[in-house]
């Protein structure tokens, strides 16, 4: 439709404004994700092939395909077209965090060094993809320790609400941290255990979320006893899991040890991520088994199988197929587990016998998450076993990790209220 002289000025305007460029770009961006897509479509066909509703493929029947994802060319998602897949405003938000990682990744250290590399990637699109990719590659898990550890350079107070009380002790041995909007004899108690692939963070990362679920929904009657468990590769599983049940043991026996005069009302499970498979984990083993577990976008195969929203891993700015993979053999070991540990460690893999110990399960998936099937996978486990009871409710066009990225990005904060909302009524109700 366009004549010789068209064509010419519409060429000159792409080279003059450096369109051409952004253009390449985006065309390389599109190769990598139609390659995402045969992905998706192979997996569709092994899915249909085994069994009707299968969700999950196991690492043993998916080796072609993990060797393909494995080469995915991650640097065109983490340039200048980054973040497209969250939305205008988010969209910043995620190019200031990987702006960090890629500081990360080229080794500048420390708060300053850190902020100053960001800055320098924020303003090099091109440097910061290429920081990324590389390291990508490699999958150090130092690298990642270092990018998801960021947090714990920042004061405790930032992002959090101020509570009355907010200390870190001890409880069997092991680190935790009492959160409560009220220094009052607590009645209710809420065992959380934070996320991090079970390599990083602690209770400090997360209590931007804690705080204000203390402060404006579960009330000064709830404590909330956040455990610092012990990390991977330093303890393998099934440590983590096994320290949530000691503290669990200890103040159920002891409930002065949180500053109660009482028996508890009520006792509930929280995790996010990484802390959501501990939480879920631990509640089909205890001995006394709590009242409610509620898990956000909880990672509950930990196995390095595959599904189709685990495929965003391969586009995801916060949960990349390498960096998922790398923490999972940090906590599980690279030779595996028995069937048994499986069971007991991936809730996935667990037996129906097992899934219905679990109390009333409260589970929270986020749309734009790799591991969102991992929740709907567990939904429809436990609708399927008679006497168990669950709930799903969706955090629409979030990413993995929201409940910490509202510190950053102010619409993720619906995530807060919307599980505060929930605690608060699960309280509410128990207590009537």
């Amino acid at each position: 439709r366009y004549n010789e002289a068209g064509w010419t000025t519409l060429i000159r305007a792409l080279r003059g404004g450096g369109a051409s460029k952004r253009v390449a770009r985006c065309a390389q961006s599109c190769r990598e994700l139609v390659r995402g897509i045969e992905f998706v479509l192979d997996l569709a066909d092994t899915l249909h092939d085994r069994a009707a509703g299968r969700l999950f493929v196991g690492p043993e029947e998916c080796q072609d395909l993990l060797s393909m994802a494995r080469e995915m060319e991650y640097r065109p998602f983490f340039g200048e077209e980054a973040g497209v897949q969250y939305g205008t405003k988010a969209g910043g938000t995620m190019k200031l965090i990987i702006s960090a990682m890629a500081s990360i990744a080229q080794g500048r250290t420390g708060m300053l060094g850190t902020f100053f590399g960001t800055m320098s990637n924020m303003r090099d699109p091109a440097a910061r993809s290429n920081s990324i990719a590389e390291a990508l590659r490699s999958t150090s898990l130092e690298f990642v320790k270092a990018f998801w550890d960021l947090p714990q350079q920042l004061p405790a107070s930032f992002g959090a609400e101020k509570v009355a009380v907010n200390r870190r002790f001890q409880i069997a041995g092991i680190p935790v941290r009492l959160v409560q909007s009220a220094d009052k004899p607590p009645q209710s108690l809420l065992l959380h255990a934070h996320g991090g692939g079970f390599v990083a963070q602690s209770s400090k990362s997360h209590l931007n979320y804690l705080t204000s679920w203390s402060r404006h929904y579960v009330g000064g009657s709830t404590a909330i006893l956040s455990v610092d468990y012990s990390l991977s590769p330093g303890v393998r599983f099934p440590r983590a899991i096994e320290e949530l049940k000691a503290v669990h043991s200890a103040v159920t026996i002891d409930p002065g040890l949180v500053g109660a005069e009482g028996p508890w009302t009520w006792i509930g499970f929280v995790g996010d991520s990484a802390g959501g498979n501990l939480v879920v984990a631990a509640a089909m083993s205890v001995e006394v088994k709590p009242d409610a577990v509620i898990a956000c976008y909880p990672v509950l195969s930990i196995q390095p199988a595959l599904s189709t929203s685990r495929l965003l891993s391969l586009t995801d700015l916060l949960l990349p197929y390498s960096i998922m993979i790398s923490c999972l053999d940090a906590y599980t070991g690279t030779d595996g587990l028995s069937v048994d540990q499986l069971e007991a460690g991936s809730p996935l893999d667990a037996s129906d016998e097992q899934l219905q110990r679990l109390p009333t399960m409260h589970l929270f998936g986020a749309e734009l998450d790799p591991l969102l099937d991992d929740s709907i996978g567990l939904v429809h486990r436990l609708e399927a076993i008679e006497g168990t009871r669950v709930h799903f409710d969706l955090f629409e066009d979030m990413p993995h990790g929201c409940l910490s990225l509202a510190v950053g990005c102010t619409q993720y904060k619906r995530s807060i209220d919307q599980v505060g909302s929930r605690l608060a009524q699960i309280i509410t109700t128990s207590s009537s």
